[in-house]
Order: structure tokens, then C-alpha cells, then sequence
């Protein structure tokens, strides 16, 4: 018998090994076939011509990376759901046969005698049948579990953030694919036809030099400006040649698919302006830009890491409840139901856990230092994403001149070219200036669009209002369409665009695409992302900084201060950018509270300042008073000037854009024969009728302009010398009479 056993146990060990099998070339080959299938399964087919919208539409229902994405948003939704589990009681049923080949019996023994004082006995049968189901609940679970359930979702959160930014990179790379795709297709042709002409004329000098026809030198200067030509052709085509693959790859279609693109106006850019002030776009960045509002969500999972860890350190109180069966017919009772309660505490937790509370309250700092790093990163690339526009702009408008210059040139030269006034050498060159001049043109015009899609990224704008759903490519294409036309009008705005103004336009942009999840905004006044990371910031310099860090200084040119947190309150002064003043206090609204000079206590928009670096030092700049009644004197001078002549009153958000309103119908007044001279030696041009407007542009003293309109009593509005409308204070320019 033992033997049997022995082999038994030495089979069953056998059984157990598992050796290295390698795959056979039959499924490797049949892995890659059904690979080739899946990746390019269930794509609508191209049936016309693709414009930028379209490639983007295929670009976001196909592309590979961006599918990757929703399956992750997708997969941390389940675990969320899963996670909901865990706060439920355990329930647990059991049921079992028993069965030994004797009888279970036992006799005692007397402790005192040391006799057997019962006969041996049984109360078990040998065959039994069991059954039980009960309930277990760990309150201090259900706390803990509750907390990791929470933790979940904002991880679920976080996936979806991502995949936000996946599909914002995925736009942005199809924009700058598709017009150096387009740019490949326009000329392509041309210049391999070019590359032809310049080898056969390469070919045709080489036999004149065999023939001794032309002098040696000549020859060979010749054909050094062929191939210097030739080489320059190759560049171009190497350049463009894998433009429509890089383009098929991100609409993720086979790299060898024929296709076509509708060719865009290159001499005229279908783009925003983007004449939003940049402070605007600062705060739209803030909002907006997924991986701040992931860092929001890490700072959440941070503080739950907290209260999870005084959690642990608490007692756990265990209840128990369930039923019992047992087919025994010694029972007494075969069935019946038991409950119970246990309190239990782990030695061990109570004593690492302060430790884990103050690893926790760290890793909050570390969230939060990170944050503000980021944010600055942010602004950094919204300011350097507009000065990259700006000088794509001027590249684009030399290239689009550049080429109309050298088309023109290359006209004529053709034409003298074919009655033998031009050699065919001067020909080709000319040819191929005037190809390197459109590709250029339209390299200059791939780069302006690929600018403006940056300032897009840097803002953190989605190029969708809503989730993309089961949307086909058409619909997408055409709510892609509208989607950049209103951000378009919105960019263009030259005032401040509120979030809410955002939202009410583009209901859902920037937000996260789930059920039950909302970014919830003041009916009072719009969420302003700036002013929250200011106040928070302030709010942990304050505590944790030295004296110094404790100041805030005026980050824009001009700024009142309030006797109370509403702008309907009384300006006691205005501030001026790089003054210094020491935080007192501030609100949940939005509004901090500073100490004036004269040791009274005045409030202003955390949107109006910033905190007060290590170190720095306070530009001597004058506090002004306001004074009662105040008298109109220009807020429309340059910093310097207004110094010394401060705007003593305060014009709100609400007043601007109702004085806007009424100056764009002009004043009946004002002719076509009235002109305007500034007679300072330097004037603010702004966007609109007040100081908060934006400065569009300084001009110096003696220059003209044409008046359209009137404001009141103390704003122009006026046609500048390029065309554009503009607006400036009475008191820095006089009425020309006779002109």
C-alpha cells in the first residue's frame, strides 16, 4: 500500500513541471494575419477627398493611441465600480458531506482518580451532511474601503484627463500632417518634372564637354550649378515624400493606402487672430489644461491618503450573523442562527500609524509644490506659444511674398527662355528658385497653423465639445468644423472672455466626459482658475514661508483696491504694477485683504496680484489716493506718465461692456472731416473705451488719426493709419479744424 502511495505522490509531482514551450512559426504567422485584420478593421471607407477636418475625425474615431486611451478610461471605470464592492458586508455559504469508515468516539478520564470514569461513547455519526451561510461586516472596512472607493474614481478621473491630452496631441500633430501632406501633393510632381529636366540638361552638358564643344571651365561651372540644383531638389523631395504616410499613420490607415486632401488657401489662413489679452489666455490655461486638473485629482487622492491612514489607527468592530444546518442526528437541534460582535485593534497600526499621517500630509506638499510648478511650466508655454505665432505670422507674410515675387520672376524667365534670351540653365534655376520659394510659402504657412494649433495645446482647449460616442467620421468632421470657429470667435475676442461666457458657447469644453461629474461654477462670477491657484498659494506661503513671503505684489498696470470684497464697494486707492503690500487675510470669493501704507485695511481681486518672491525688491512707485469729487484725468498714458497722473475712477467689467456697445454706434457729432493729433509724447491706442481694455498700441505725439466715434465725454474711437479701429482718451489728443 505504501508503495502505491508513494507512486502516486511521485506521478502527481511529475504531472506538475512545466517546461518552456516555444511558439511555433504556424501561430507566430497566424498571430501577425489576424494583427494585420484588427488594425485597420471597421474604418468607414475613403470614398472623396479629405479636408483638415475630415483627417481629424478619422484621426480621433481611429488612431490606435487614442483608442488605447478610452480602453484605459474605460478599464479605471470598472475598477471604480468595483471598488464600490468593497464597502459591501462579506456574505459568505458554505455546504459540505463528511464521511469516516469508523465510528467517532471518546471516553474521559477522572482528574482526580486517574480512572475511566465513562464508557467510550459517540455523538457524531459516521456520515454528515453541513450547511451555513452568514454575514461578516468590518465597520473600520467599510471606512477604509469607502476612502479607496473615492481614491478610485479621481484615478478614474485622472485616465480620462489623459486621454484629453492624447486627443489634443493627436489634433495638433494631424493640423501640422495635413498641410505638409497637402504642400506633397501640390508639388510633388513639379519637382520631380524639374529633377528631370535638370538631369537631361546634366547629361546633354557632359556630352558637349566630351565633344571639347564649350571651353573646359565653362563646362564645368555648368554642370556644378546643375547638381548644385539637383541636390537642392532632393532635399525638397526627401522632405515632403513621407508626408501622406505620417498622415495615413495618424488616421491610423495601412502606410501604402492611396488617398487625397483637399488643398487649403495658402495665401490665406483659415486661423484665429487670437487678440484675446494674454492674461486671458493664462487664465483659460489654468482651467483648462489637463495635467493641472490631473494634479487637482492627485491632491485629492493625497488628502484621502490621510484620513485613511487615522482610519487604520482606529478599533475594528467586527459583526457576525448567519444560519447553520448539520444532518448529525445526535444534535440536539440540527439547525439554528447565530450573531455575535468582536472588537479588535492592531497593535502595530496604532503605532506606525502617526507615521503614515505625516508620509501623507507630505506627499500633499510634494502634490502641491508640483502644481505650482507645473502652472508656471503652463504659463511659460502660453506666452512662448503667442510669441511663436507672432513671428510665424511675419515669417508667413515674407514667404506668401517671397513666392509671389519669384512666381513672377520665373514667368518671365520662362518666356525668355522659349525666344532664346535665356539659357536653359537660367531656366532651371530659375524654376527651381521659385519652387524652393512656394515651398517655403507653404512650409511658412504648415508652421503658422501648426503655432496656432500650440496656443490651442498650450491653453488645453478641447477640439470636442462633448464625448465622441459612436459619432461616424461626417458627423465628427462637421462638429470638429464648428468646434475651431467658435474657439476661433472666442480668441478673437479683444476683451477678457469669461469661463462662464465659455461654457454657455461650448457647453462641456474642457470638462470631463462622465455621468455625474460636473465643474461647477459661482452664478455670481465665473470660476477664475488664476485666482484659485493664487489664493491657495497664498494661503501656504502664509503659513509655512518666512515674513517676506507674506506680501503680494500688483501684477497688472492698474489696479483699485476696495473698502470692501465687491467691486460696488468704495475705491479707497489705486495700485500700481510692482508695488508691494502685506496679505491680511482673504475670502472664499476670490478677494484677498491687504495693509496700506497708512496702516488701513483695503481688498483686491487675487486675479490683480501675485505673491512676493524671495528677494525682490519693490519699484519705487507712488500710492495715489482717490480723491472726492474725482476730476477726469487720462488712465491712458504709458505707466510713467500715469504715475503722475493716476485714473481715479473705477469702471467694472459690466460698465465696459455696456459702453462698448453704445461707442460702436459712434456719436452723430463726429464727421468724416474730423481729425485727431495726439499732442503727448506717448499714447495708449486700446482695444475698447475704458483703461481695462487691452493696449493695441503706443503712439508717439504729432501723429493723426481719423475719429468714427465718441464715448461720453472722455474716449474717441478712431481709425488707425493701417485700418484697424482703435480707441483713445480725449485728454491726450486735440481736434483738427479745418482739415
Amino acid at each position: 500500500m505504501q508503495r502505491y502511495f508513494i507512486l502516486l505522490i511521485g506521478l502527481l509531482m511529475c504531472g506538475c513541471a512545466v517546461l518552456p514551450k516555444p511558439m511555433t512559426m504556424s501561430q507566430i504567422e497566424q498571430r501577425v494575419d489576424k494583427d494585420i485584420k484588427e488594425m485597420y478593421a471597421n474604418q468607414e471607407p475613403l470614398t472623396s477627398p479629405l479636408n483638415i477636418y475630415d483627417a481629424m475625425a478619422r484621426a480621433i474615431r481611429y488612431n490606435l493611441d487614442h483608442r488605447l486611451k478610452l480602453m484605459e478610461t474605460a478599464l479605471a471605470s470598472k475598477q471604480a465600480d468595483v471598488s464600490n464592492f468593497d464597502m459591501l458586508p462579506k456574505v459568505a455559504t458554505s455546504a459540505g458531506y463528511n464521511f469516516r469508515n469508523n465510528e467517532s468516539g471518546a471516553y474521559s478520564i477522572s482528574l482526580l482518580t486517574g480512572r475511566q470514569s465513562l464508557e467510550a461513547s459517540t455523538s457524531e455519526e459516521r456520515t454528515t451532511q453541513t450547511f451555513n451561510i452568514g454575514m461578516l461586516w468590518n465597520v473600520l472596512d467599510f471606512g477604509v474601503s469607502y476612502v479607496r472607493a473615492r481614491q478610485q474614481a479621481d484615478n478614474l478621473l485622472i485616465a480620462e484627463e489623459r486621454r484629453r491630452k492624447v486627443l489634443q496631441n493627436i489634433i495638433q500633430d494631424v493640423r501640422y500632417a495635413y498641410c505638409r501632406a497637402s504642400s506633397a501633393e501640390r508639388l510633388l510632381q513639379e519637382m520631380t518634372n524639374l529633377l528631370e529636366r535638370a538631369k537631361s540638361a546634366l547629361e546633354r552638358s557632359k556630352k558637349i564637354s566630351d565633344e571639347r564643344l564649350k571651353p573646359p571651365k565653362e563646362s564645368l561651372e555648368y554642370q556644378r550649378e546643375l547638381l548644385e540644383n539637383i541636390r537642392l531638389l532632393w532635399g525638397l523631395i526627401q522632405n515632403l515624400s513621407p508626408a501622406k504616410t505620417e498622415l495615413a499613420t495618424l488616421m491610423n490607415l495601412s502606410p501604402g493606402t492611396k488617398f487625397q486632401v483637399i488643398e487649403p488657401e495658402w495665401n490665406s489662413p483659415d486661423i484665429p487672430l487670437f487678440n484675446n489679452p494674454i492674461e486671458n489666455l493664462e487664465r483659460l490655461a489654468m482651467a483648462y489644461r489637463p495635467e493641472l486638473r490631473e494634479e487637482d485629482y492627485r491632491a485629492s487622492i493625497s488628502a484621502l491618503e490621510a484620513r485613511k491612514a487615522i482610519l487604520e489607527m482606529l478599533p475594528g468592530l467586527n459583526l457576525n450573523f448567519g444560519y447553520n444546518y448539520n444532518s448529525n442526528d445526535f444534535l440536539y437541534q440540527k439547525s439554528w442562527w447565530d450573531a455575535g460582535t468582536k472588537v479588535s485593534l492592531n497593535i502595530f497600526k496604532l503605532v506606525a500609524g502617526p507615521a503614515s499621517y505625516r508620509a501623507a500630509k507630505s506627499q500633499q506638499e510634494v502634490d502641491h509644490t508640483r502644481r505650482l510648478a507645473l502652472s508656471v511650466a503652463v504659463l511659460t508655454q502660453v506666452h512662448l506659444s503667442r510669441q511663436r505665432y507672432g513671428m510665424a505670422m511675419e515669417e508667413y507674410k515674407v514667404s506668401r511674398m517671397l513666392d509671389d515675387v519669384n512666381n513672377k520672376l520665373d514667368a518671365q524667365t520662362a518666356v525668355a527662355g522659349s525666344v532664346g534670351k535665356a539659357d536653359e540653365l537660367t531656366v532651371i534655376r530659375s524654376a527651381t528658385n521659385a519652387l524652393v520659394a512656394r515651398m517655403r510659402h507653404h512650409l511658412a504657412f504648415t508652421e503658422l497653423q501648426n503655432a496656432a494649433g500650440r496656443i490651442y495645446n498650450s491653453i488645453g482647449l478641447d477640439p470636442l465639445p462633448g464625448a465622441v460616442g459612436t459619432a461616424g467620421v461626417g458627423a465628427l468632421s462637421k462638429s470638429l468644423e464648428q468646434s475651431f470657429k467658435e474657439w476661433g470667435r472666442i480668441l478673437n475676442e479683444p476683451r477678457p472672455v469669461r469661463m462662464s461666457d465659455v461654457e454657455k458657447t461650448m457647453p462641456g469644453a474642457g470638462s470631463v466626459k462622465l455621468e455625474n461629474i460636473e465643474i461647477q461654477e459661482e452664478r455670481e462670477r465665473p470660476t477664475d482658475a488664476v485666482s484659485g491657484l493664487i489664493e491657495e498659494n497664498l494661503k501656504t506661503t502664509a503659513k509655512t514661508a518666512e515674513t517676506s513671503a507674506r506680501k503680494v505684489s500688483i501684477r497688472t498696470d492698474v489696479a483699485d483696491i476696495y473698502a470692501e470684497p465687491s467691486v460696488n464697494s468704495k475705491i479707497k486707492i489705486q495700485a500700481f504694477m510692482g508695488e508691494h503690500y502685506k496679505l491680511v487675510d482673504w475670502s472664499s470669493k476670490g478677494w484677498l485683504k491687504i495693509e496700506l501704507n497708512d496702516g488701513s485695511d483695503g481688498w483686491i481681486p487675487t486675479v490683480m496680484i501675485r505673491p512676493v518672491l524671495n528677494g525682490e525688491k519693490q519699484p519705487k512707485v507712488e500710492q495715489v489716493a482717490k480723491k472726492e469729487p474725482p476730476k477726469p484725468v487720462s488712465d491712458d498714458l504709458p505707466l510713467k506718465e500715469r504715475e503722475e497722473s493716476p485714473k481715479e475712477t473705477a469702471v467694472s467689467k459690466e460698465d465696459v461692456k455696456e459702453e462698448t456697445e453704445q461707442a460702436v454706434k459712434g456719436d452723430p457729432q463726429i464727421t468724416e472731416a474730423q481729425m485727431l493729433i495726439i499732442t503727448i509724447k506717448k499714447a495708449n491706442i486700446r482695444t475698447g473705451p475704458s483703461p481695462l481694455h487691452p493696449i493695441k498700441k503706443v503712439e508717439e505725439k504729432g501723429v493723426r488719426f481719423k475719429a468714427t466715434g465718441v464715448m461720453g465725454d472722455e474716449w474717441y474711437r478712431i481709425q488707425m493709419n493701417d485700418g484697424s479701429e482703435g480707441w483713445v482718451h480725449k485728454s491726450v489728443v486735440s481736434v483738427l479744424t479745418g482739415v
